[in-house]
């Protein structure tokens, strides 16, 4: 009896190389290419529970909210697009200091 080929199918492994907790990253919180990248750290790798599916990683985000995304939308410190990726957030993030 031949095997059905999605009962066969496993889900990979996550990027050995990544820190799950901790990897800080820089991601975007959309499917278009043409926006601000956040910083943000990872929580957790989510395989796909099917073929057709794409494994996903919890992110959080700078004011403590999370998201699932994949990893085609977040650059890691050793990824290319990493040091030219446009940033956006931080000054929000520091305007409480600069009032002390």
């Amino acid at each position: 009896m031949v095997e059905d080929e999605e009962d066969s199918w496993k889900p990979p492994p996550r990027d050995d190389d990544m820190e799950i907790p901790g990897e800080l990253v820089l991601a975007r919180d959309k499917a278009a290419t043409a926006v601000s990248y956040w910083p943000g750290r990872l929580l957790a790798y989510i395989p796909p529970a099917t073929r057709k599916q794409q494994a996903k990683y919890t992110v959080m985000w700078l004011d403590g909210a999370t998201q699932d995304i994949p990893r085609s939308w977040f650059y890691r410190m050793e990824d290319d697009g990493f040091t030219v990726c446009k940033v956006s957030g931080l000054r929000y993030c520091f305007y409480p200091l600069l009032r002390l």
